[in-house]
């Protein structure tokens, strides 16, 4: 453009405009060879070198030499020149201690990234050193609590065992028995691919819980009837019956159905229960069945069932809570967890100087270059660099009062 420039400035005043031209008219030729060096790369990670180390230090080049060379223009209408090429001067030492600054800020940059990154990588390496081992030891362990457990005297935890084992046995039964019927109803719904999925483990654990909520209402009320509490025990009572019904006629009645037919089709002969029996058979089975479990161990083994619902500890036979042993080292991931805490900690503490670390070799150079135009303009710097931290970058307000010009003092009548 300045070639261009002097080329339009007639021919007899073309050799004066050349010499005016002269400070300047080599600097467009030079930046266009350093955009041409950013933008032609081999790779993408010779680009990427380039732009991280060479692009702010080439960019405050190209702002420095443009000042510099303006300023040559102004020298002539200058007052206190000595005092003006002094600070020209010195801005350039002030470019150069920042490149070196830019580089040495990169470069710290990097070396704290590949720590952190090391210190990630093997904090996350421990953790699944111990989490291996912690799992392939996790049989070992539960074996050796559960035998210490067990082996407590006082607690009933074969009864336990029983109970647990026999509502299991008893779900498993029903859900056989139960399981054509309500598949052909929940395949009107889903359809019976889906119907046939999902049907036997959903009525599984549904009938778990009715069966185990039975034993839970046999042991309330036979709490209230120790304790004498009418009210409790007549709505016990309630839901004792409710429970009974609804057993007996949807699961007790299905399973002598079933029995019946199978019996029926092995003999050769013919099923027919009447209306009393259909109902009779499967209230003596429910009783049979009830009371043979609760007088051998669910009367033992039902206390602890309210217990690990309610996340409270367990009753022993002498009224005492069933306490468990404390274990050593926390427990659990407990260590790992807090070590995982104490890196987080130390991360968010270090964020702020992480910030330092990407911003400051930044704001040196873009400091230095715009000192470079404050010079050429107000024939002073408006920042002092280098920044020791974020906090000492002025901001604008500060170096626009800093740099007004005092008020003058009024002129007294």
């Amino acid at each position: 453009m300045v070639e261009q420039l002097v080329r339009a400035v007639p021919e007899r005043w073309r050799e004066i405009a050349g010499v005016v031209a002269a400070p300047v008219i080599w600097i467009p030729p030079m930046q266009r060879a350093i955009a041409q060096f950013f933008l032609e790369s081999p790779s993408l990670w010779i680009a990427a070198v380039k732009y991280v180390l060479l692009l702010f230090p080439a960019a405050l080049w190209v702002v420095a030499v443009w000042c510099t060379q303006g300023a040559l223009y102004t020298l002539p209408f200058r007052g206190r020149r000595q005092a003006f090429v002094s600070t020209m001067l010195l801005m350039w030492w002030d470019a150069v201690r920042a490149a070196w600054l830019y580089w040495m800020g990169v470069l710290r940059l990097a070396v704290v990234l590949v720590g952190w990154s090391a210190m990630f990588v093997s904090l996350g390496m421990k953790l699944m050193a111990r989490g291996a081992v912690r799992l392939a030891g996790l049989p070992v362990t539960a074996s050796k609590r559960l035998a210490k457990h067990h082996s407590r005297p006082g607690v009933p935890w074969i009864a336990v065992l029983m109970f647990r084992f026999w509502c299991f046995v008893e779900a498993t039964v029903f859900t056989w028995v139960l399981f054509p019927t309500v598949s052909t109803v929940v395949a009107k719904f889903v359809g019976p691919a889906h119907a046939r999925a999902y049907t036997a483990p959903v009525l599984y654990v549904f009938l778990l819980l009715l069966v185990r909520g039975s034993f839970a209402s046999l042991r309330a009320l036979a709490d209230a009837v120790k304790t004498h509490e009418r009210e409790w025990l007549a709505q016990i009572v309630v839901v004792g019956l409710s429970v009974m019904v609804f057993e007996v006629l949807v699961l007790y009645r299905e399973l002598v159905h079933v029995l019946a037919s199978w019996i029926a089709a092995r003999t050769g002969g013919r099923y027919e229960l009447g209306a009393w029996l259909t109902v009779a058979i499967p209230l003596a089975g429910w009783i049979s069945v009830r009371s043979m479990t609760w007088f051998l161990f669910a009367q033992f083994g039902t206390p602890a069932l309210p217990a690990h619902l309610g996340r409270r500890p367990a009753i022993e036979p002498n009224g005492r809570p069933i306490t468990v042993p404390p274990t050593s080292g926390g427990g659990g991931w407990r260590a790992e967890l807090d070590e995982l805490g104490r890196g987080m900690g130390w991360l968010h503490e270090k964020s702020d100087e992480l910030l330092e670390y990407l911003a400051l070799p930044v704001l040196t150079v873009l400091a230095v270059a715009l000192n470079f135009g404050m010079v050429l303009v107000t024939s002073r710097p408006a920042f002092s660099v280098p920044f020791k931290g974020l906090k000492a970058v002025p901001d604008t307000g500060d170096i626009l009062a800093a740099m007004a010009p005092p008020p003058r003092k009024g002129v007294s009548a």
